[in-house]
């Protein structure tokens, strides 16, 4: 009878020739735009592994690329719960929440400026607070996340925190 240790390498590296080949499949179809094959091989990985952050971000990006933002977000926060130190999932999560603060500023052009600094106060900010943990986060574990510090940047300047500005600035040169 075999032992289970003795396998376990060979396992292992099943499981490695498995994940690759989704991945290939999965960029595969994302290249040439077939979004939907793209996600019903990413739900077929996360069946096998439901527990795989990777496969919930390239979710989130497939759905960011349909401008299904609340989906999109819902990946990223679920790759993140899995596992927090995955830098892409929190600059992308920082990303969309950032945006979103944009969207809602942007929508507000008609308001009176009193009604424009509540919802500052109420939503705007807040939003780009909650964009700019994420997207420390994602630097501070990914220095090549070059695109969170020009999304902090913008984040700082609309918040008027010439502190963190500068300091962003500086990281950026």
């Amino acid at each position: 009878m075999v032992s289970f240790a003795l396998l376990r390498p060979v396992i292992y590296s099943v499981e490695l020739l498995a994940d690759k080949f989704f991945r290939l499949v999965i960029n595969g179809y994302i290249e040439s735009k077939d979004y939907a094959k793209a996600q019903a091989t990413i739900e077929e990985a996360l069946a096998l592994d439901p527990t795989n952050g990777e496969l919930y971000d390239v979710m989130g990006i497939i759905y960011d690329s349909q401008k299904n933002d609340e989906k999109a977000v819902e990946c990223y926060k679920k790759a993140i719960e899995l596992n927090p130190a995955f830098a892409r999932a929190q600059y992308n999560l920082g990303r969309k929440i950032c945006e979103k603060a944009y969207v809602v500023s942007d929508g507000a052009k008609d308001a009176t400026q009193a009604e424009y600094l509540k919802l500052r106060e109420e939503q705007i900010d807040p939003l780009f607070r909650e964009a700019a943990s994420h997207l420390e986060e994602a630097y501070k574990l990914d220095e090549n996340q070059r695109d969170a510090l020009r999304y902090l940047r913008n984040i700082y300047y609309n918040l008027n925190d010439e502190d963190n500005l500068k300091r962003i600035e500086l990281l950026q040169l």
